[in-house]
């Protein structure tokens, strides 16, 4: 075994994976095959779930698509914790490594 984390792992299919708790789902291929798998989650879901699909800056010709709950975005995370420690209003500064 090259890891120790069980979660990692190889699925015949990608619904065997709704039977854990996830957080996101990545998935790389090229760009017409998660443009239309994008499109198709979109129909189906709709506003419970983000889509974010994009060329890999490091990886060029190849996308990635990830799928997470609406609820688990950064967005979400600042509006939790402002209501959680009474900073509504207040100026709050975020970054990250990516736009």
């Amino acid at each position: 075994m090259f890891h120790q984390d069980k979660r990692l792992r190889s699925l015949a299919k990608l619904t065997d994976s709704l039977r854990d708790k996830i957080v996101c789902i990545t998935i790389i291929n090229q760009a017409d095959i998660l443009s239309e798998l994008e499109i198709a989650i979109q129909e189906k879901y709709g506003g419970r779930v983000e889509t974010y699909y994009f060329e890999n800056s490091y990886s060029p010709g190849w996308y990635w698509l990830t799928i997470y709950s609406h609820k688990a975005t950064k967005a979400q995370a600042i509006l939790t914790l402002q209501e959680t420690y009474g900073l509504s209003g207040k100026k709050l500064i975020v970054f990250g490594d990516h736009n």
